[in-house]
């Protein structure tokens, strides 16, 4: 018996990934490749169909192809991977003509933009173009995929539009700027990637951020070009500077200008999926994100004296809407959206609800407003807003400043002017008080330092509960503190200055589920003040119970520098206090004093009690802080685990010899992962550094867990600060004195020379132990960070006028146990650092001298004040002018989401 021949196998595979078919070579299929596929959007016309052939494939190939497409419908957009762009037109022209069907293929280089599209720049080729059967001439059918309503109402390339301004083609909509085109390559690629290509509304930029500002003649020349039906479809996008008149929002001035009504976006968009209502954040003269304004957009009128929200979007799950941006939040009083934020006032209107509404969203804060014309409901309105900023999300409570409507309006139409003022909530209003609600509360951190520091996110008394209970009024009022409305800066209790450790949660991305044993206290409906609810509850931020962990504890106040004053806006309201929880035993290589006396203007990082300690000994149990963050990092944590279960698949050194250890591993280096990516970890550490205990205690433990994971780096590790002179008399003494200086917190060097960090004084360490984290993190290469706890010795201090520097050494645990009054001197160890650090000392006073082929590239700009703390010390915010060095101009075309 003969058994018959095995059929020959198909050269070709295909694969449905997300919106489109790959089809690649069955015995490999590149990575890329599929990344590449998944990401594309969807095609409402046409099966789109990534090829990732070789370029010029031959005849069997081209079969195999076809015979996977005549199985399907319709006609085909393909994206081929390679081919110059003869191969791609011939490919397209056969398989139009084997098919019997029309072909989409691109002739030029295509750029990816955001939401998944591609864009061909005139430039760059034709576009895309539509083959047809039996016709050897393909006509064009689009420069973007996908193919938008509006595309014939832009050029298809940059043309002049006044005496200054062009409108460029971009994959959104069409850029009008200053005619200079030089160094706007980093501009055009931030548009591409934020600005997501409405299929009806076209994206009209406005500006260059850091360039002359643009003509409103120009603009309005561009206008004109229009069709009366193509206006409706002009959504204008603000970006670089636009010549107005003084005191005029742009907007309004396009307006009066068009004598036609304008939508102009609250900020600037940030990245989204195709055919979705892109995120709208705040942007800054130096074009950088914020917050994302509850208005996503503003519609202008002629003279209209203020705008409209457009696209808002709800602060609150739940809350009834009674019209457009205005919702019931309780039945006295409505929240409303307006540009700069959200308003509480009362169902009727106030007399000057229209400057309200003028007051423009300041980049770095929301506002939130109450109103105060009243003064019977002016305190029950206040304790509103304060209890609405405790409902809000985390990520937004973050970055959120209660203030009056009155002090707005007059603060030159900057809520963000007393972002700054820490005082307690105000008092409820008499007329709604029920029986008191008793809260125990430890006693509040003392600030010190040369400028305000935020404090401890504090339960602030009368918000999360319900307005008019005697034990808020009692709690709120401090000795010689009215609770009076119409109060000024002073006013701005905030998410983002009073809750400096929420920055936890933002950074994972979720505020469900703030920690364990803990209920949200989130609760959709409005607020009924006569009836009891869920808010009266402490906030999900403020209520973290590890039992891994110890019990909360007050901070060890910073140490205060010798004839300093209490700042009058270092008030914070009291913490609810929780059940005590086994303590962590003391890590007994931990030094406990500073290396030397504290002068004028030095705020040395205090010792952290047990309830704040991140350095926790290694076999520490963390599994209730692991198991937190897993609930609370949501898809932002299965994203990083994502990626980390990528690299535990090609490091099997970083896993554990168990599947539970694995599963340990995962957590902690997704945790690094989250720290280095997806949050603000400036505020994470700025509250690691103080010594606070919060939320952001499970996540700095689990990434210190995470870091003991990576590869350790010896040699010479640099960092840049502004240090003024007490501060460099600080180290001087530590040295003179040889005690331990200890970094609290998470601190950053590099092991590269980078030209154009800013500072003025230069410190490079000789570490043991810093650990490089490149694998969680490709950028920077060079980047290493020193745990938590980690001890130096200052062996060098130059303080000369043309050159500043810090030399110090890591110290070993040994020679921290080895004496209770200090750390063993080794002369030895400390020529062989020295040595080292001298060499690389050299190095650096150089490496300006170097020629522009030899030189190192600069950092990318967000990483440029990731390497500026000193190792010891808290800095306070320098002033302009105070040292640092300008920014560099990519930072005005550089964007961060």
């Amino acid at each position: 018996m003969r058994l018959a021949p095995a059929r020959s196998r198909r050269p070709l595979v295909v694969r449905t990934l997300n919106n489109a078919l790959l089809i690649h070579p069955r015995a490999a299929a590149d990575h890329r490749a599929q990344l590449f596929a998944r990401g594309l959007a969807p095609d409402e016309q046409h099966t789109l169909v990534v090829l990732d052939l070789p370029a010029g494939p031959g005849p069997c190939l081209l079969e195999s192809v076809a015979r996977i497409l005549e199985r399907r419908r319709g006609t085909f957009r393909l994206v081929p991977g390679r081919g110059s762009r003869t191969q791609i037109a011939e490919l397209a022209q056969w398989l139009a003509d084997r098919l019997d069907r029309a072909v989409l293929a691109p002739d030029g280089n295509q750029l990816a933009a955001a939401g998944g599209a591609l864009f061909i720049p005139a430039g760059n080729g034709r576009g895309w173009l539509r083959y047809q059967p039996g016709r050897p001439a393909p006509r064009p059918d689009s420069q973007r995929f996908p193919k938008p309503g509006w595309e014939f109402l832009v050029p298809d390339a940059p043309v002049p539009i006044g005496p200054v301004g062009v409108a460029e083609p971009i994959p959104g909509g069409v850029w009008l700027r200053p005619a200079d085109d030089s160094g706007l390559d980093i501009p055009r690629q931030v548009l591409a990637d934020r600005i997501v290509a409405d299929p009806d509304l076209v994206a009209v930029v406005l500006g260059v951020p850091g360039r002359p500002p643009l003509p409103l003649t120009d603009i309005a020349a561009f206008w004109h070009t229009l069709a009366s039906g193509g206006r409706r479809c002009m959504l204008f996008v603000p970006y670089g500077p636009v010549d107005v008149p003084a005191g005029t929002p742009p907007g309004q001035a396009l307006a009066e200008l068009f004598d036609h009504e304008v939508v102009m976006t609250n900020g600037f968009p940030a990245v989204g999926d195709a055919g979705a209502v892109p995120e709208v954040h705040t942007l800054g003269a130096d074009g950088r994100l914020g917050w994302q304004p509850y208005a996503g957009a503003l519609a202008y009128a002629p003279r209209r004296v203020a705008p409209v929200a457009h696209r808002a979007r709800s602060p609150l799950p739940g809350l009834p809407s009674l019209g457009r941006g205005v919702y019931r939040y309780a039945p006295d009083a409505v929240v409303e959206i307006v540009q700069s934020g959200l308003w509480v006032r009362p169902h009727q209107e106030p007399p000057d609800a229209d400057a309200v509404r003028a007051v423009p969203a300041h980049p770095d804060h929301a506002a939130v407003l109450f109103d105060e014309s009243t003064p019977t409901l002016a305190t029950r309105l206040r304790a509103l807003a304060h209890e609405l900023l405790e409902r809000l999300p985390l990520a937004e409570r973050l970055r959120s400043v209660v203030l009056p409507a009155g002090y707005a309006v007059r603060a030159g139409h900057r809520p963000g002017a007393g972002a700054l003022a820490l005082t307690p909530a105000p008092a409820p209003a008499p007329a709604l008080s029920a029986p008191a609600l008793e809260t125990s509360a430890l006693p509040a951190p003392v600030t010190t330092g040369d400028a305000p520091r935020a404090a401890l996110p504090r339960r602030v008394p009368g918000a999360g509960r319900h307005p008019g209970r005697r034990g808020d009024a009692e709690a709120a009022r401090p000795t010689g503190q009215e609770g009076e409305a119409g109060a000024g800066p002073g006013e701005g209790v905030t998410g983002a200055t009073a809750a400096t450790a929420t920055a936890t949660a933002a950074a994972v991305g979720t505020d469900t589920d703030s920690a364990p044993d803990t209920a949200s206290a989130a609760h959709p409906g409005p607020v009924d003040p006569a009836a009891p609810s869920e808010s009266s509850r402490p906030s999900p931020a403020l209520r973290i119970r590890l039992e891994s962990a110890p019990s909360m504890a007050p901070a060890a106040p910073a140490v205060e520098a010798e004839g300093a004053k209490e700042s009058p806006n270092d008030v914070s309201a009291p913490i609810p206090a929780v059940p005590a929880d086994p303590a962590v035993p003391a890590d007994p290589a931990a030094p406990a004093d500073p290396a030397g006396p504290v002068g004028p203007g030095v705020r040395v990082q205090p010792v952290p009690v047990p309830g704040a300690r991140i350095a926790l000994a290694p076999d520490q149990d963390l599994d209730r802080e692991r198991g937190w963050l897993r609930r609370a990092g949501g898809a932002r944590y299965e994203e990083a685990a994502g990626f980390v279960s990528r690299v535990l698949s090609q490091t099997p050194g970083l896993r554990g010899a168990s599947k539970e250890a694995s599963k340990t591993a995962l957590n902690d280096l997704a945790a690094v992962r989250l720290y280095l990516t997806a949050g603000p970890s400036e505020q994470v550490d700025d509250a690691v550094r103080g010594a606070t205990v919060g939320p952001h205690v499970p996540l700095a433990r689990c990434v210190a867990a995470g870091l003991r994971r990576l590869p350790s780096y010896r040699g010479v590790a640099l960092l840049r600060a502004t240090l003024g002179e007490a501060e460099l008399a600080w180290y001087e003494e530590a040295a003179r004195r040889g005690g331990p200086v200890t970094e609290w917190g998470f601190c950053g060097a590099l092991t590269t020379v980078r030209p154009g960090l800013p500072g003025d004084t230069d410190i490079l360490v000789w570490s043991l132990t810093a650990r490089r984290t490149v694998l969680m993190q490709p950028e920077p290469p060079d980047r290493v960070i020193f745990l938590p706890g980690t001890a130096f010795k200052v062996l060098r201090v130059t303080a000369g006028a043309e050159r500043r520097a810090v030399l110090l050494r890591e110290l070993s645990e040994p020679e921290l146990a080895t004496a209770a009054g200090g750390p063993e001197q080794d002369s030895g160890l400390d020529d062989l650092a020295i040595a080292g650090l001298e060499s690389a000392d050299e190095t650096v006073r150089t490496a300006a001298d170097e020629g522009p082929g030899r030189r190192a590239q600069p950092l990318p700009e967000p990483f440029t004040t990731a390497f500026t703390n000193p190792p010891g010390l808290i800095l306070p915010t320098r002033p302009p002018g105070s040292g640092v060095p300008p920014e560099p101009d990519s930072r005005a075309e550089e964007s961060q989401p």
